[in-house]
């Protein structure tokens, strides 16, 4: 079996024969800007999962929102430090 793991620019599936890669697996993680491509894209997952070999691992078909973050670094003289101190009941 050859990981999907491998790398980006799959090293470890380009260095063994052909003949050896007889099991490959997929995972398939779908980022888009609108729920019809998300859609369409879990459908042909559905039909790889329907009509592939035998074996499957198994498809997960749900379209679920996430939360991205990026982080950023600004350069320290475009911030201004400062503090105060504020009081109130505990």
């Amino acid at each position: 079996m050859v990981s999907v793991l491998d790398s980006d620019t799959a090293a470890l599936r380009e260095s063994l024969p052909l003949a050896q890669v007889t099991d490959v697996r997929l995972r398939l993680a779908i980022n888009a800007p609108d729920k019809a491509t998300v859609e369409r894209m879990m459908y042909e997952v559905n039909a790889l999962y329907c009509c592939g070999p035998a074996g499957g691992g198994g498809v997960r078909t749900s379209v679920k929102s996430s939360v991205r973050t990026v982080s950023y670094l600004v350069p320290r003289d475009l911030v201004q430090e400062s503090w105060r101190y504020v009081a109130g009941e505990a």
